[in-house]
């Protein structure tokens, strides 16, 4: 994997202002960079649809587009109003990613394993959006008693 020393700026497109658009490219590819984040174990979720890895380090998840560099932070719930850029895999990781502290109850990738999970049974179990609340949550019946939300268990009725 080569990675650039320096930026290379090059005419993108025109945005709707009428303003010139420059991006830079990194020359890698997705093998380059789950090899980098595997040798570092570093946990990724790839996202090929747009060129993307979710990075989850130090407690911490950030989106990476492999393709031009550029990355933010992941915000719960919220489009990121900024992206940075970076030369390369190497260049995000050393310059950005090292100086991160950790961050306790963070995200991890077994937990938005988790959270999709808990999504995908809500789903399964919501006949209409007929919701009942509990802790605040919209919940829908699962069986036996048990009520869920998009989270996980929030009730059961045989307690």
């Amino acid at each position: 994997m080569n990675e650039k020393k320096e930026y290379e700026w090059k005419f993108h497109k025109k945005n709707s202002k009428g303003e010139v658009v420059f991006r830079h490219e990194t020359g890698q590819t997705l093998k380059d960079v789950v090899k980098f984040f595997k040798e570092k174990e570093i946990d990724i979720v790839v996202r090929e649809g747009g060129n993307m890895v979710w990075v989850y380090f130090r407690g911490q998840k950030y989106s990476y587009y492999y393709t031009t560099g550029r990355w933010s932070p992941f915000l719960e719930g919220k489009y990121p109003n900024k992206h940075f850029h970076s030369k390369g895999v190497k260049d995000f990781h050393d310059r950005f990613l090292l100086k991160v502290k950790e961050k306790e109850n963070g995200y991890s990738k077994e937990g938005d394993e988790a959270k999709e999970a808990w999504l995908e049974i809500f789903d399964a179990y919501d006949n209409s959006g007929d919701y009942v609340y509990y802790n605040g949550k919209p919940c829908v019946y699962m069986s036996d008693g048990l009520w869920i939300s998009k989270d996980g268990f929030e009730h059961d009725d045989r307690s």
